[in-house]
């Protein structure tokens, strides 16, 4: 099950940001992705097409995408388990009168519609025994000649940090997830002739030095957990690991592009 949204990262405390619009300011990630799938949607061979967007969140990867594109869009549907960053979507797609929104997890969702284009970004928290039944739930969403866009981090700078001290903070069980995984199951899911690999590449500048603020709420982002509740040690531990690198990340997000 996803648990991606469920968690503080995502949630704003009175004016303050949410760790996840900090960790957005300091990384073009979210830009370099969005313009990618704007590629592959115009490569789409259709005159209309309808949306899934699977853990969603607030919709902005695949609002930008649209906007990035030339494609003309139906419907669209976005899945999300979180009231409040599913609002966060309502509020982004306040002008559109075709966006449908689901406050549940896609587990639980029993609706038999199929979509011409399905996106699955960074769903990091579904548990390894249900990994192969989940990503094939994907695929069966799809129409017949329609693409799943499939996107998760390879290993990167971000990979090597969380695989330092993520399993610090959540302890020895904790694997940093990449997609290769993914690959190994729609591989013996998918003939290979029908999936396409590709890469993102992205760069975050922590701002340890101009803004503690920020970076404790970056940090907390990635980490899963408040940088105020952690040891001492492991914060002076940390922050001598952003020195030896100057703030700097770099960013790869694998991108499987999967016909059906």
């Amino acid at each position: 099950m996803s648990l991606k949204n469920n968690t503080f990262e995502y949630k704003k405390e009175g004016e303050i940001e949410t760790p996840f619009s900090t960790f957005l300011k300091y990384s073009n990630e979210k830009l370099n992705t969005s313009k990618k799938i704007a590629q592959i949607l115009n490569q789409y061979k259709k005159d209309t097409i309808s949306v899934l967007d699977i853990g969603g969140g607030d919709g902005i990867l695949l609002k930008e995408s649209l906007a990035s594109s030339n494609v003309i869009v139906s419907d669209i549907t976005i899945v999300d388990p979180n009231k409040d960053i599913l609002d966060k979507a309502r509020e982004n797609f306040s002008s559109s009168n075709n966006v449908s929104f689901v406050e549940q997890s896609f587990e639980t969702w029993n609706s038999t519609q199929t979509f011409d284009v399905v996106l699955a970004s960074h769903l990091y928290h579904i548990e390894d025994k249900d990994l192969q039944e989940q990503y094939e739930s994907f695929l069966k969403k799809v129409t017949p000649g329609g693409i799943l866009i499939f996107i998760m981090r390879k290993v990167d700078d971000i990979f090597v940090f969380k695989t330092l001290f993520k399993k610090k903070v959540m302890g020895q069980e904790y694997v940093a997830q990449t997609i290769d995984k993914a690959i190994t199951i729609f591989n013996s899911t998918v003939p290979p002739s029908q999936i396409t690999n590709d890469e993102v590449y992205a760069q975050l500048l922590l701002p340890y030095k101009e803004s503690k603020e920020d970076t404790d709420r970056i940090l907390s982002f990635l980490l899963g957990k408040k940088v105020e509740l952690l040891e001492e040690s492991l914060i002076h531990e940390i922050y001598d690991y952003l020195k030896i690198v100057d703030g700097k990340f770099s960013q790869i997000d694998g991108i499987l592009l999967i016909e059906a």
